[in-house]
């Protein structure tokens, strides 16, 4: 492994190495067909390729091992992975990729964070974009950037973040012919001001940018265990808009809105047995810019529900 690691990537076999399709959920296998097409030359119009949904659809995971596989099968292959702080990489996105590799084939360093693939010499790199500075002078050692990918992109500062980030990383580096794409990765926050939301909204049909949707229920249970199903039910119950948001990805609110379950009426009988069974709390605010205004609220626990008096 050395000496092929020594060896001049553009000299490098390209490798058969495919993704196990056990891996892939029914969400992942339009994404993919998509992605090798782009790489076959087949869609030069695409730029952009988004993975989007609530949690436990396993987008993050599938996006681990499509960068494992792009590096593997093409010997000039690097990927860029990024977030917007670099402090939010190590727990997440970097552990994320390491879980997925063959630890013979590959050399992992934790600073800075980079997985180097032995065969090639071309490896995967980990920045946070707050600092523009480091990113100004990237020049990957061996090859060109074939992939950029943008984790939890809806907490980048805006687009022309990630337009910067591209000016730097994707660059054929005199690989002609190279088909580079960005990747973004992302929960939908539910505000539908949000700019990853509005940039959705409004490149919809631009055959540039193709959007993908995955879904927790479309995972084997195995995956996430009977608990994180267990939670979802009990959320679609108790707090729909919750559920909608959180795990199927959908965008349910305008953004103006403090609180989205308020419901403001007189009480009834139910309630005021809530009040004389249950715990009442209160409590004042001081309210330093606001009026200072003293509380006092009943708690259900049995159905989430608390009762402003």
């Amino acid at each position: 492994l050395d000496e092929l690691a020594q060896r001049d990537s553009s000299k490098a076999e390209e490798s058969p190495y495919r993704m196990d399709p056990l891996d892939l959920t029914t969400d992942c296998l339009p994404a993919y067909r998509l992605l090798h097409e782009c790489w076959e030359g087949r869609h030069p119009e695409v730029r952009d390729v988004v993975f989007r949904g609530g949690r436990g659809g396993a987008k993050s995971t599938f996006a681990a091992e499509l960068a494992q596989e792009c590096m593997r099968q093409d010997p000039n292959a690097n990927v860029v992975y990024g977030r917007r702080y670099a402090t939010d990489l190590r727990e997440t996105v970097f552990a994320q990729f390491v879980k997925v590799l063959d630890p013979e084939l590959w050399q992992v360093t934790k600073s800075p964070m980079r997985c180097t693939y032995r065969p090639t010499g071309c490896s995967c790199y980990f920045f946070g974009f707050d600092n523009a500075a480091q990113l100004k002078s990237f020049t990957p050692e061996v090859g060109y950037v074939k992939l950029l990918i943008f984790e939890e992109a809806d907490e980048m500062a805006g687009n022309e973040q990630m337009d910067s980030a591209a000016d730097t990383f994707l660059r054929s580096n005199g690989h002609e012919g190279a088909v580079q794409l960005r990747l973004k990765v992302f929960n939908p926050p539910p505000s539908r001001s949000n700019f990853m939301n509005e940039w959705c909204a409004s490149v919809a049909g631009d055959p540039s940018v193709r959007i993908f949707d995955f879904s927790f229920k479309n995972v084997p249970e195995e995956w996430l265990g009977p608990q994180f199903f267990s939670r979802a039910e009990w959320f679609r119950e108790h707090k729909p808009d919750y559920y909608r948001n959180n795990y199927l990805g959908e965008v349910t609110g305008t953004g103006g809105e403090l609180f989205s379950n308020v419901e403001e009426r007189e009480l009834d009988e139910a309630d005021w047995g809530v009040i004389d069974g249950g715990k009442t709390y209160q409590g004042l605010d001081f309210g330093y810019e606001h009026p200072m205004a003293y509380v006092r609220c009943a708690y259900d626990r049995e159905t989430d529900t608390v009762v402003v008096l």
